[in-house]
């Protein structure tokens, strides 16, 4: 299989994706026998890279959250009200809404 002509978005903006010359064709430093490969990386994409490294460090639960509502659910003081929750998933549902209609071009409905 040949992919030709790839054009990635990813952080950072990385932008098209060149196939490889062959060898022949290489010209400037990098034909140079001996030279070495160099990569730098924007000051942007290194605190991209770190605050993807702290998120994925993170827990997925706050077990000390947890653990205080569930307390306070078994002495009965945890009261949730209609009118707590409703407002919640009506931004929740208007939300995705609008995600599922940038993903399939169409209009975003309530």
């Amino acid at each position: 299989m040949k992919i030709r002509d790839v054009t990635t978005r990813s952080v950072g903006g990385a932008g098209a994706v060149r196939p490889r010359r062959a060898a022949q064709e290489v010209t400037g430093t990098a034909a140079v026998a001996g030279a070495a490969d160099r990569v730098e990386v924007s000051a942007r994409a290194s605190d991209v890279h770190k605050a993807r490294r702290l998120a994925l460090s993170a827990p997925d639960v706050r077990q000390d959250r947890v653990d205080a509502i569930v307390a306070d659910i078994r002495d009965g003081r945890y009261t949730v009200t209609g009118a707590d929750v409703v407002p919640r998933l009506v931004e929740e549902h208007l939300a995705l809404a609008s995600i599922h209609a940038s993903y399939t071009g169409g209009a975003a409905r309530p």
